[in-house]
């Protein structure tokens, strides 16, 4: 059995910073994350909603949160399995989207082992632009990817990689990439 979480409605943004959509960042709270405060103003978050989206302003946050799942029982009752709150803090950029995680064990013994001594983290929310397509007529050359000697994919560790260097990175360096990732992009490389 797995932990519930139900998801009946999506939360609507719950704005806390009253700037322009491009002045402002999304934090997301998933199911599993309880949030009771965001710079010492108390956030509820109706039962039942899968991911709260909080509207927040650019620079260091701090949040209040728990780790909070149900789980099912015999005879179709559920157990309540939740930390204390912790106090975490995290950097966010304008125009950016960031997700607070933390993991989601398999077994009802494993949550409450994790229950005790929940990690969290704050990780950007990064989406790759996709390049058009040049023809509809031509598929396009698939690229094979490199194989370990094991015969599998190496696309974990890269991910471990770059999540890695994402939260080494500054605000600014992190702007700095996402603008990169929106620049226009000329037709021929620069001399």
């Amino acid at each position: 059995m797995f932990p519930v979480g139900c998801a009946m409605w999506t939360a609507p943004i719950t704005v806390m910073y009253g700037g322009a959509a491009n002045e402002t960042a999304i934090l997301r709270v998933p199911f599993n994350v309880e949030i009771r405060s965001l710079d010492g103003e108390q956030v509820s978050k109706g039962i039942a909603q899968d991911d709260l989206r909080i509207q927040i302003g650019p620079g260091t946050h701090r949040a209040e949160v728990r780790y909070s799942v149900l789980y099912p029982t015999t005879g179709g009752d559920f157990d309540k399995i939740q930390s204390d709150y912790y106090l975490i803090s995290f950097d966010c950029l304008a125009g950016g989207t960031y997700r607070i995680e933390c993991d989601d064990p398999r077994t009802i013994d494993a949550t409450r082992r994790y229950a005790r001594h929940p990690s969290f983290r704050v990780l950007p929310h990064v989406t790759i632009p996709v390049p058009p397509a040049v023809s509809a007529e031509k598929p396009a050359p698939s690229i094979p990817v490199p194989a370990t000697p094991s015969g599998r994919a190496q696309d974990g560790a890269s991910a471990t990689e770059l999540k890695r260097v994402w939260e080494k990175a500054t605000p600014a360096e992190r702007r700095a990439f996402l603008d990169s990732m929106n620049a226009p992009r000329s037709a021929t490389p620069p001399p």
